[in-house]
């Protein structure tokens, strides 16, 4: 006799930034009834999600509503909520209504505060409720918070391959970057929580006469606005290359190829991993990291980088003036190569696979 094979139902409120990408990998999971409850038809297995643009309380409690319906109509063993982070606010209301073997929650981030913490232990309190995050220092973070087990699967590089095949000095090319003196990437969503005005006014306090590189500035401002990045970048703006707006796949990755080093100085109020630092160790990049959470943690343990005080503009200065002067002959080890191996989407799947069994 056949042995029946797991239903799992993926819940994702929207597509935005790589949700898509993230989502599709995991219907790709093989030996797996995989059932979409998403923001598109995608097949014969999908349920169309309209959820409520104003992300308010009526638009969660329908959204679980529909859940329940899907699961007890299709008789749903394992719910996976792919964001748990946007429904922290709703403490885990109404899951209980939710009748499955297990229900498992992703988090991208740790937020910090008291009202999180109780979110965090409301949403996981039951017994067939689980917690997935995607590094080891949010792991034991949310381990302490919610007293029991938090599975660890690491956000993978979804442009893996390609980003491999990508000439260096094409990259350079296509972003008019210089190949003879080192270009630092800020790459991505211009966001205040990536302290990027902090970087980049304590940058210019580094001596060019002694210490010469470039800057390459690329990505969609979101609460960073054009005229805070100009203003900050007057005194150098002859060594760096700008672009504001959201970038195509084939720029973002050829950005990545074409920096040197990789800047991810991100603010406190971040803990999570970030899609340029994991594609920038793709392409073995040096990273310029945060000391505090994740980043520090990663950088440090796998040797991949440098890392400073993501508040002090002193230390700032220090490190990247020394990321610059060792850039030329910083090498990936066998520590960073295998963590570089861990970010193979590949991977990613088999280990999902193994948290929708256990």
């Amino acid at each position: 006799m056949r042995e029946k094979k797991l239903k799992v139902l993926l819940c994702e409120r929207n597509f935005a930034g790589h949700r898509k990408i993230y989502f599709s990998y995991l219907k790709q999971i093989k030996n797996i009834d995989i059932y979409s409850y998403c923001p598109e038809k995608l097949d014969n297995e999908s349920f169309f999600c309209k959820y409520d643009e104003k992300n308010n309380l009526l638009g969660y409690v329908k959204w679980i509503l529909n859940i329940k319906k899907i699961v007890e109509d299709n008789k749903i063993d394992v719910v996976h909520i792919l964001d748990g982070d946007s429904i922290m606010k709703y403490f885990g209301f109404l899951l209980n209504l939710i009748k499955c073997k297990k229900i498992i929650v992703t988090y991208h981030h740790l937020f910090s505060g008291k009202i999180r913490r109780i979110s965090y232990k409301m949403m996981l309190k039951a017994k067939n409720r689980m917690a997935v995050v995607h590094t080891e220092n949010v792991k034991k973070s949310l381990e302490k918070i919610i007293n029991k087990e938090v599975q660890l699967c690491y956000y993978p590089s979804f442009d893996f391959d390609k980003i491999e095949k990508i000439d260096v000095l094409t990259a350079k090319n296509i972003w008019n970057c210089p190949v003879d003196i080192p270009t630092i990437g800020i790459i991505g969503g211009m966001c205040k929580y990536k302290n990027i005005i902090r970087f980049l006014n304590a940058v210019n306090e580094i001596d060019y006469e002694k210490i010469n590189f470039h800057i390459l500035i690329c990505g969609k401002c979101v609460d960073i606005t054009e005229k805070e990045i100009v203003e900050a970048i007057k005194s150098y703006k002859n060594h760096t290359t700008v672009l504001l707006r959201k970038l195509s796949d084939d720029e973002y990755q050829t950005a990545i190829v074409a920096s040197d080093i990789i800047f991810n100085i991100y603010g406190k109020e971040f803990d999570g991993a970030s899609g340029p630092m994991l594609d920038g160790i793709v392409a073995q990049k040096m990273i310029l990291g945060c000391k505090h959470g994740s980043t520090g943690e990663i950088v440090e343990k796998n040797e991949l980088g440098l890392i400073s005080d993501c508040e002090d503009n002193d230390d700032i200065r220090n490190i990247t003036e020394n990321s610059l002067k060792m850039y030329s002959k910083f090498k990936y080890n066998e520590l960073a190569e295998n963590f570089k191996n861990e970010l193979i989407p590949l991977n990613f799947q088999k280990k999902y696979n193994e948290i929708y069994k256990k």
